[in-house]
């Protein structure tokens, strides 16, 4: 039983390390630039605010800018509480923002199937072009050139997991590293026990319980002696 434990923990954690290298290998390739985008707008104690998702299949990016009541000529953006995720600050950094604070903020959520970790980082005007970002949240991996949309291109690798999607993302992989590790090995062992041979070491089953050739416990009557 012990043994058991041991390899699922190792299966887990391996799982654990194959969902943060996809949310990393997400981060690092994927272009929000050709993503289906969707714009609303919502309220904050010193704001009104423009939200866009970036919505790119195994990656997520969510732009708040604050507008202070006047962006494109007034133009109406409905009110859409869904595009400020659960995950992450953004929800409470756009209802509470003060004057002076970052104007404009993102979080990006990354992962497959699910999304399972995020990173957030922001600019204010007095600091422009350089990023304002917690180290608790996101490593900076790459700052867009100058000229281009920050909003758009710049990168981070996350470093929060998004409790949820992380735990089943790491299910998934282990799953996965198991039928690729132990399934070939599985599959072999029921071949050969349908064979009527050794298990272990496909040697020829005798009448006793035990393998003659290297002492394993061979299936007898469809239980294991």
């Amino acid at each position: 039983m012990r043994r058991r434990l041991l390899i699922v923990a190792a299966f887990l954690l391996a799982g654990a390390v194959v969902n943060v290298a996809v949310a990393w290998g997400c981060a690092v390739l994927v272009d929000f630039t050709v993503a289906q985008s969707e714009v609303g707008g919502a309220k904050g104690s010193a704001h009104d605010w423009v939200i866009w998702h970036h919505d790119a299949r195994a990656a997520l990016r969510i732009r708040a800018l604050a507008t202070s009541g006047n962006v494109d000529e007034h133009e109406q953006y409905p009110q859409h509480s869904w595009m400020l995720p659960s995950w992450g600050p953004l929800a409470v950094q756009v209802r509470l923002q003060q004057e002076d604070e970052p104007f404009l903020r993102i979080a990006d959520a990354y992962g497959w199937p699910r999304y399972s970790m995020w990173s957030a980082f922001g600019w204010d005007t007095a600091h422009w072009p350089n990023v304002m970002i917690d180290p608790r949240w996101s490593a900076i991996l790459v700052e867009s050139p100058m000229g281009r949309n920050y909003g758009e291109t710049l990168r981070a690798l996350p470093l929060r997991p998004i409790w949820a999607g992380f735990a089943l993302n790491t299910l998934f992989y282990a799953a996965i590293l198991w039928l690729l590790i132990c399934g070939p090995l599985a599959l072999r062992r029921f071949t050969r026990v349908k064979r009527g041979l050794c298990p272990g070491c496909a040697y020829p089953r005798g009448e006793l319980n035990l393998c003659s050739e290297c002492g394993k416990a061979l299936v007898v009557g469809g239980s294991m002696s």
